[in-house]
């Protein structure tokens, strides 16, 4: 290893180390037994996988939480089987494996970023840069919650992130997405990925490996199964949820609380108009450009996108700062920093306010709707400078 790449290894080894303390370690709780545990989602795996070995239905129950307040379970039945990995070990233990896993995603996925969009800094350098970058995206709120809550976003960002950039997989490539859709619905939105680039044999496999591994939940748990995809819908209890958390077009215009029908007709128009631009965006931007931009399209249309989901900020802002060094551009520059304040001033907490002058509504709405507002800026005009020609720079291009 030549002397760069070892100096930024070993300096990021203290940045972590710092970051995990000071940003991570807050989120965890010590129950009255001294037992080291995380509140939220992380409670509801564990009590779902339980609930599930002793024979109890995970769609017609709630998980109920040390805080005494009920959560849903809102994942296919399918679920159950890789978040035991988390669920069945002493809680701390499950903790830790959690917590590595997503440490592992995120760090793979910076550094399959970099290996794409700056091949000649080689293996070593591409591994040193995402060593130095990894601490960094801890303190931005999508992060801090997917940990703090104990969520597995970034372990299905890692997976969709290998399938998607590994130039030569020993996997079929579209295997892994199909997993993580059958984990968790959003990613599905990522066989758009392979059939805007026009890979239909990675397309095939994740579509069939999604339909087997539904299918393998119904063997799982076959009334839980019939509950969740035919009786009462998929995360129908969350769906278009109005809390300000939820940080997606549909929670955007549920806040706003107008009639259904021109709720979802807004939202229907919207969404049309952002798969036209991702159309013919994918194409034309390299592959670690069109996965960001993929997963920002499918946290905007998913009805309900907490703000532990907009994970994709990782990779997206990676691109984006070093597209605006190399390119020495003052647009990206700022967004970098607009996304990044909004990474650290939580601006959705605005919206809370009710008593909010007529002439400032409008600014209010603006800021506390801030993740959706920025990734629709951010789509639209990497569109718009794609469409302009195969030369020109696309706004996440690197």
């Amino acid at each position: 290893m030549t002397r760069y790449p070892r100096v930024l290894l070993l300096a990021s080894i203290p940045l972590l180390a710092v970051s995990v303390w000071y940003v991570l370690s807050p989120a965890l709780f010590r129950g009255e037994n001294g037992e080291i545990y995380l509140r939220g989602d992380f409670e509801v795996y564990r009590w779902a996988v339980h609930t599930w070995l002793s024979g109890g239905n995970v769609v017609e129950n709630w998980a109920p939480l040390r805080g005494g307040n009920l959560l849903p379970w809102v994942y296919p039945p399918f679920a159950l089987l890789p978040l035991s990995v988390f669920a069945l070990p002493p809680v701390a233990v499950g903790v830790l494996l959690l917590w590595a896993a997503n440490l592992a995603a995120m760090g793979m996925t910076l550094y399959l970023v970099v290996r794409h969009q700056w091949p000649g800094v080689g293996p070593r350098g591409a591994l040193a840069v995402a060593a130095l970058a990894l601490p960094l995206p801890l303190w931005l709120e999508p992060v801090y919650a997917c940990f703090s809550q104990g969520q597995v976003n970034l372990v299905l960002m890692g997976l969709v992130a290998a399938d998607c950039l590994v130039r030569n997989p020993r996997w079929p490539r579209g295997l892994l997405v199909g997993i993580a859709a059958a984990t968790k619905l959003m990613p599905a939105a990522f066989l758009l990925f392979f059939l805007l680039r026009r890979d239909f044999r990675a397309a095939v496999t994740c579509a069939v490996t999604g339909v087997v591994c539904t299918l393998l939940g119904f063997l799982v748990d076959f009334e839980a199964s019939v509950d969740y995809w035919f009786r009462y819908g998929p995360a129908s209890s969350v769906a278009g949820h109005a809390a300000d958390t939820n940080q997606s077009i549909m929670g955007a215009l549920a806040r706003l609380d107008p009639q259904p029908v021109v709720q979802h007709g807004i939202w229907a128009g919207v969404s049309l108009v952002l798969v036209l631009v991702l159309a013919r965006t994918i194409g034309r931007v390299d592959p670690p450009v069109a996965m960001t931009l993929t997963g920002l399209f499918a946290l905007l249309v998913s009805p309900t996108t907490w703000t532990s989901h907009w994970v994709w900020v990782v990779p997206g802002l990676l691109i984006l700062l070093g597209a605006a060094v190399r390119y020495r551009s003052i647009t990206r520059l700022a967004l970098v920093v607009l996304i990044v304040i909004a990474g650290r001033k939580i601006p959705f907490r605005v919206l809370a306010n009710e008593n909010v002058p007529p002439l400032l509504w409008l600014p209010q709405q603006l800021v506390g709707n801030a993740y959706v507002v920025l990734a629709v800026a951010l789509l639209l005009l990497t569109g718009w400078h794609a469409s302009r020609s195969r030369a020109s720079e696309p706004v996440l291009k690197s």
